[in-house]
């Protein structure tokens, strides 16, 4: 099997150095790494070229982390796809420990990470739930899980669901992209914090407002819906509850907060989302 690596980066030289690394370093070397530049006005594009073969530098004007990536995937030419945030760092064994567990099926293999920040604070581990790749589409619904940095995917199949959703509201479509994929393959889990997810200011989710983080955990399941019911069976209603609690666990986070804006935002979202899907109430449902 050949893995191509893919590296987006967008004014990322701080630390692409070190991603780039990680990923040549592996103890089963990737066939190629690929940098995608989203058009950088820094000298991410330069730093990635100095490495030569098997690294290729790709770049485009400024279109956005989703569409970074998905011009990486039409030039992968590996059967398999592993994703590095140009600001992560993989450990040594991660290729090969994903290999390791690929059979019949498989579609997509996820690692645990390790948080770690740049001012000495102790590292903080996150292991994904057992139970998130034996039953990868209800786990979706609950929660997202598997940063992208984690994940290991089929080329083939990521092209047939489309690659990631690019949405302005959303950071990088990627819990879309995963809700796709899980309707149609197996996901497998190493169980190692084999990534290192660094915490900076400078990063997407530290600057993103707390409207687009909440959007992030709600928009993928809401526009899913129709995989959701034929998956897994249930009702226009049952997924309207489902959704209405997230917005309302959002809603209650942003009070806790004391930022009424967001919570005024999202109460006017839940609203409309039920207005425009014309809800069905439980008990006529239950007459039909």
């Amino acid at each position: 099997m050949n893995v191509s690596v893919l590296i987006a980066v967008y004014n990322g030289a701080a630390f692409l150095a070190q991603a780039i690394e990680s990923a040549l370093e592996q103890s089963r070397p990737p066939d190629e790494v690929l940098v995608v530049d989203d058009g950088s006005t820094d000298s991410s594009a330069e730093i990635a070229a100095r490495y030569g073969s098997p690294v290729v530098v790709l770049r485009q004007p400024h279109g956005g982390l989703p569409a970074a990536r998905n011009h990486g995937i039409r030039q992968a030419q590996g059967d398999w796809i592993a994703f590095l945030d140009a600001d992560d760092v993989w450990r040594p064994k991660k290729l090969e420990l994903q290999l390791g567990v690929i059979e019949a099926g498989v579609g997509l293999v996820f690692t645990d990470k390790e948080l770690f920040w740049n001012d000495g604070r102790p590292h903080q581990v996150e292991r994904y739930a057992p139970g998130d790749a034996g039953a990868p589409l209800p786990a979706l619904l609950d929660h997202f899980f598997a940063s992208p940095s984690t994940v290991m995917l089929r080329k083939d199949l990521c092209e047939m669901c489309g690659g990631f959703l690019d949405d302005q509201e959303i950071a990088d479509g990627d819990y879309d992209l995963w809700i796709r994929m899980a309707a149609r393959t197996r996901f497998a889990h190493v169980a190692e914090p084999l990534v290192l997810y660094r915490k900076h200011p400078q990063q997407l989710t530290s600057i993103q407002s707390p409207l687009v983080r909440a959007l992030e955990k709600i928009k993928p399941v809401q526009a899913s819906r129709e995989i959701f019911q034929r998956e897994l069976g249930l009702t226009a209603w049952q997924l309207d509850r489902i959704l209405l609690g997230k917005y309302l666990r959002f809603i209650r986070l942003a009070v806790s907060l004391r930022d009424p804006g967001t919570a005024v935002r999202l109460g006017y979202r839940a609203l409309r989302c039920l207005l425009e899907r014309k809800a069905v109430p439980p008990f006529q449902e239950r007459t039909r």
